[in-house]
């Protein structure tokens, strides 16, 4: 049982001192920026190029969000796969590689890399106790991946069209920009960074890391950004995604909630301002992640305020299924399955747990 609190409390430090990273990191970005606005012009490129690089010879696996690649392991059968995915060296690779991103500007989060840092963490100690149960081994890694998004958070129209989009890109991208893709990733990703400083460029620096900063001003009220901030910072996620580097997409999912929100309050004049911040907040985000329990009590616990529950859920699950029309099947679920798709085995998946325990697991991981 020893060992059980001692991974428990290794999760949540090394969420922390990422968190302190990534603000650090953030900190770096913003001096650079100050000191010359088109410093990113020449780091992003080569910082997103280097990135890709280091993800496709040293620490493969390490790209991407890190949400699918734990909900994969969830509903794999064969623990060899498993050991190859959820190891330490993958982990403290997405670690460095998405803090990197944040120096060179990419619209990343880490929230989605901290579950799959907590399930690597809970799988090693579920390794060291010599577990050979599959629901034991399963359990361990959930609570890892979900002590890893609690630690990392302190704690729909247009979300749904990015979550189409995402899974599209996942696919493949068409024509040339596709085929570039696959056949110089490096290059490719050097252009999508290139295209990140453009954005930020125009945007004066707001589109930059996280949005943490841009969502907490906006709930406070004491910034006011235009339509052009989450159309930007739309841009910038999407194309940061589409990189290829390892990083999130929570944190600025509610970054572009918030603007919507933001923007959208000034139309409505007899609403409160603040509630309207929220509710656009949570719609967005449950329009991506399709997990409406999860957007209540993240945005719930951002605002403190427990008297807008209510409303918080009715919006998230009208949003859910806003979401559910235009993008039926969930984003992380998708992207599970083409990360399974891009194995260098063939997986062999449980028929332990029947679908309806399957559903339910997904589901946890992200509440």
């Amino acid at each position: 049982m020893s060992l059980y609190w001692v991974g428990a409390i290794i999760v949540g430090l090394t969420a922390v001192l990422f968190a302190r990273l990534g603000d650090q990191c953030a900190d770096l970005r913003t001096r650079l920026v100050i000191w010359h606005p088109w410093a990113l012009l020449v780091l992003a490129p080569s910082g997103f190029a280097f990135i890709t690089w280091m993800t496709q010879t040293c620490f493969k696996g390490a790209q991407g969000s890190g949400i699918p690649q734990t909900i994969a392991t969830l509903h794999m059968g064969n623990y060899d796969v498993i050991d190859r995915i959820l190891t330490l060296k993958i982990s403290a690779g997405k670690i460095i590689l998405t803090c990197f991103g944040l120096i060179c500007g990419a619209s990343i989060g880490r929230e989605g890399p901290s579950v799959q840092i907590g399930a690597t963490i809970m799988h090693v100690f579920s390794r060291l106790l010599g577990q050979s149960n599959i629901v034991s081994k399963r359990s361990m890694i959930l609570a890892g991946g979900a002590a890893g998004m609690a630690a990392a958070f302190n704690t729909p129209l247009a979300g749904g069209s990015f979550a189409v989009l995402v899974i599209k890109a996942s696919a493949g991208l068409p024509g040339s920009v596709g085929r570039l893709a696959k056949r110089r990733p490096i290059m490719f990703s050097a252009l999508c960074g290139l295209l990140t400083a453009l954005i930020g460029l125009v945007s004066k620096g707001s589109t930059y890391g996280t949005g943490y900063a841009q969502a907490k001003a906006i709930f406070a009220g004491t910034d006011h950004y235009p339509a052009s901030f989450f159309i930007l910072k739309y841009l910038s996620m999407l194309i940061s995604y589409c990189s290829g580097i390892p990083g999130g997409m929570f944190a600025p999912s509610l970054a572009i909630g918030a603007g919507i929100g933001g923007w959208i309050e000034q139309f409505l004049p007899h609403t409160t301002p603040g509630a309207v911040v929220l509710l656009g907040t949570v719609a967005y985000f449950c329009g991506v992640a399709q997990s409406p329990l999860t957007a209540t009590i993240i945005v719930m616990e951002i605002c403190d305020d427990q008297q807008v529950t209510l409303a918080l859920l009715a919006t998230a699950f009208l949003a859910f299924g806003v979401s559910r029309i235009i993008c039926p099947k969930p984003l992380y679920i998708v992207l599970a399955d083409r990360f399974l798709q891009t194995m260098d085995k063939p997986v062999v998946l449980s028929k332990s747990a029947p679908k309806k325990r399957d559903s339910a697991s997904r589901e946890n991981l992200l509440s």
